[in-house]
């Protein structure tokens, strides 16, 4: 699964203890690396496929950032920026 920002700012939204995701409907809206890992979810619930690699990409072309994370069902690992 991948998501697509074209503006860096909306890369990831964390909640407030900066180590949690935000998974708010705004978050998987607006933010890259939020809606990627609400698909990659989506996908692992209701299709056969339980180990979802979800990526999050944001900016232009000489400036972006990717994040990738990954779904085992009910297991998120902590989005890395790679």
């Amino acid at each position: 699964m991948q998501s697509l920002k074209t503006d860096p700012s909306f890369h990831i939204k964390w909640n407030e203890d900066q180590s949690t995701l935000n998974r708010s409907v705004d978050a998987t809206v607006n933010y890259a690396v939020n809606g990627a890992v609400h698909y990659g979810e989506h996908v692992a619930k209701h299709t056969p496929f339980k180990k979802i690699f979800a990526v999050g990409v944001s900016g232009g072309f000489a400036d972006f950032e990717c994040t990738e994370t990954m779904s085992n069902l009910n297991l998120l690992t902590i989005p890395q920026t790679i």
